[in-house]
Formats: C-alpha cells, sequence, structure tokens
C-alpha cells in the first residue's frame, strides 16, 4: 500500500510585508424581507449597514431591497458587467435561501412555491452568481450569504436544513453565515441585524485588517454569541497578494502596511496555512477557525493542533509556542483513501495480482488503481486480465 506523506515545517520568522493599494471595487447588496410566509425582520437592516460600510470601503453598490425574481437577475446581470476585469467583486445576499438535491437557491419576493421541484423555477440558483463572478476575469471576488434560515414555504418542507456547500472557484471566497445543513439567526443582541452581519459589521471597518483574518474574528464572535449554536464556514480560493477592506495606509501614499501581529511579552502566536486551504484547525481541542489562520495570544509551551478537512486525512502535531514570536506551521494534507474489495470465482483457483506484494485473498481491499490480474486452475485456460 501507498505510504502517505506529511509535510510539516516550522519557522520563526520576523514579520514585515508590504504591498500595493488602489483596485476598483463592485458590490452588488440584495436585502428581502417581505416574504408572504415568514416574513423576516433585519435583512433589510442588513443590507442598508453593509452599504454604507462598503461605500466608506470605497465600494461602487448596486443595492436591491425586496427584490422579486426578475429584479434579481437584472442585478446580477448588471453586476457581472461591471466587475469584468475590475479588482474585486463582492456579493452579499441577506434573505431567505434554501437547498434541494444539493443546489442552493436565493428565495425572491413573491416566490410561490408548492412543492419541491417548483423551486427552480421561482427561486434564483446561488451558483449563477459563482459563475458571473467565474467568468469576470478580475483577481478576487467575495460572496457573503447571510441566508441560512428555516424554509419559508409552509406547502412543503425540504429535507435538507440550512445550504449546501458551493465550489468556490479560483479567486473566490465565499462566506456562509452558519455551517452547512444549518440555520442562521435573524437578530443580533440589540434585534437591529441578523447576528453574522452585525459580527461583520463590527470589523469590516478596521484599518489594516487582512480580509482572512477578519473572517476568522467574525466566525469566532458570532459561535460564542450564539451559545455555540451558530458556526459560520467558508470555502476559500483566494490567491495572490492579501485583501484589506480599509488598508492601513502610509502618510501620503497608497502603500498599504501589513501590520506586525500583536505579540505580548507573555504570549506567543501561531499562523498555521495548509494545502488545500480551508482546513478547520483546533488548538488543544479548541477550534480556531480555517485555514490560513493566525492565532495569537497563546501561552508558551507545547501546543496540540489538530487540522481536517473533509476528503483528507486528519493530522494532529504537537509544536512549541514561545513567548514573543510568531510560529509558521505548513501542513500538506494528504487525500484519503477509498478502498474496495476484491472477490474472485471459482475460489479455488489459482489467483495472484501481478503488480502488488500483498498476496491475495477473498475480499482483499484495494485503493483506486490499475491491477494485473492471473488466474489458473487445473483443467482450465489461464485468464489474464486488467482491471481498475
Amino acid at each position: 500500500m501507498k505510504k502517505s506523506l506529511l509535510t510539516i515545517i516550522i519557522l520563526f520568522v520576523p514579520v514585515i510585508v508590504m504591498a500595493t493599494a488602489s483596485e476598483k471595487r463592485v458590490a452588488l447588496i440584495i436585502g428581502n424581507a417581505a416574504y408572504q410566509s415568514m416574513p423576516l425582520q433585519n435583512t433589510l437592516n442588513d443590507a442598508r449597514a453593509m452599504e454604507k460600510a462598503l461605500r466608506e470601503c470605497d465600494f461602487q453598490i448596486i443595492r436591491e431591497l425586496d427584490a422579486g425574481r426578475s429584479s434579481m437577475r437584472k442585478s446580477i446581470r448588471k453586476f457581472g458587467e461591471k466587475i469584468k476585469d475590475v479588482g474585486v467583486g463582492l456579493f452579499y445576499y441577506a434573505g431567505h435561501a434554501l437547498q434541494v438535491r444539493g443546489e442552493n437557491y436565493l428565495v425572491p419576493i413573491g416566490a410561490s412555491v408548492f412543492a419541491e421541484d417548483e423551486v427552480m423555477d421561482e427561486c434564483l440558483r446561488a451558483s449563477s452568481v459563482v459563475r458571473k463572478m467565474e467568468s469576470a476575469g478580475n483577481r478576487l471576488n467575495i460572496l457573503i450569504l447571510d441566508a441560512c434560515r428555516n424554509n419559508p414555504f409552509r406547502s412543503f418542507r425540504s429535507t435538507a436544513q440550512g445550504l449546501a456547500e458551493m465550489h468556490a472557484p479560483a479567486g473566490t471566497i465565499i462566506q456562509y453565515a452558519t455551517a452547512k445543513g444549518s440555520v442562521a439567526s435573524d437578530q443580533d443582541e440589540n434585534r437591529q441585524n441578523g447576528l453574522y452581519t452585525s459580527k461583520l459589521l463590527n470589523h469590516i471597518l478596521t484599518p489594516g485588517l487582512e480580509v482572512r483574518k477578519m473572517f476568522s474574528l467574525v466566525r469566532e464572535e458570532v459561535y460564542l454569541a450564539s451559545n455555540k449554536d451558530q458556526l459560520p464556514w467558508e470555502a476559500n480560493s483566494m490567491m495572490g497578494c492579501d485583501f484589506y477592506f480599509r488598508p492601513l495606509l502610509a502618510d501620503g501614499s497608497t502603500t498599504i502596511i501589513k501590520p506586525k501581529p500583536q505579540l505580548s511579552q507573555q504570549t506567543g502566536a501561531l499562523r498555521i496555512k495548509t494545502s488545500p486551504s480551508s482546513a478547520e484547525v483546533y488548538v488543544n481541542n479548541s477550534y480556531k477557525g480555517q485555514t490560513p489562520q493566525e492565532i495569537s495570544g497563546l501561552n508558551s509551551g507545547e501546543v496540540r493542533v489538530r487540522v481536517q478537512k473533509d476528503g483528507y486525512k486528519t493530522v494532529f502535531q504537537n509544536t512549541r509556542i514561545t513567548t514573543g514570536k510568531l510560529s509558521i506551521l505548513k501542513i500538506i494534507l494528504d487525500p484519503k483513501k477509498t478502498t474496495g474489495s476484491l472477490y474472485v470465482k471459482p475460489e479455488n483457483a489459482r489467483i495472484r495480482i501481478m503488480n502488488i506484494r500483498e498476496r491475495f485473498y477473498q475480499g482483499i481491499e484495494l485503493v483506486p488503481g490499475k491491477y494485473h490480474l492471473e488466474i489458473t486452475k487445473e483443467g482450465m485456460k489461464p485468464i489474464t486480465n486488467g482491471f481498475k
């Protein structure tokens, strides 16, 4: 059997990074509330607050409130045209959404659905927004769905709760207000915004806060504020340079200064990167977000790190935290090997798999691949065959 490969590198480095600034930004904001069944209280507040914040971050805004299907389609088409070859595109949606047979649908105002098979005719595929973003050719797209609320159609109840995972094309971050198959809260502590959006608004205007770190902070705050009932998640295929909603600029310059991590004289920090990214990180069994992830305020000494991602083998690693220093942990995740069982008849024949060392036995487990089989039995013509 092929042995799995695990590569772990630990470095201690000083952190000073410079980047260049100033690029065109376009955002489409849709907030839907006035549903005939199960109207929402705070989604229009969410949409307006996001518009205000994104304008302060130099985004050009396209906004739709209480939009029907036709209006949503037109605004998505307009958005797709405006983000072609620009720097950053952002789509924000607050409203009802649901999944049917693994496909996510945004629910327009006025949608009339009496059976599950009617959803695709009345609602809008979330993947259509992702496709528009992918075809635009810009360096970064961000999709934020504060939308994982209960199915608004009383006439039927989908068997799948919450939203399904969507593939994030290269250069795309998809943010979900809560984990797949779960439902998000429509109220924060002040009853003015959805819980996820309220925590996002707390950080989006912070100068010098890199986008991946920002979403990590939002994730942690939502999780704690919901008494661990709501855990935001993401699909992240971001590439190239860092991104700041509000860059920290050097005086009189368009140069972005990436701030040093907050390292005190009493604690240390740990930066964890994985290939592939978007793996879940636990330190001493405490969830810390998805990679790439930077964790500060760690006490000096040895910590236990667990990294896991669907379809890949979980990695456990002890690493040492040094006071006043940043440790970097780079991990290559090895895919899980699915196996199949092989049975051959007649069972009393002599059976050999020529290209592996292991002796054949009925029900032998094999990983996916090509195998050369030889079957011989007295009185029968020998059989040689290849199979996968």
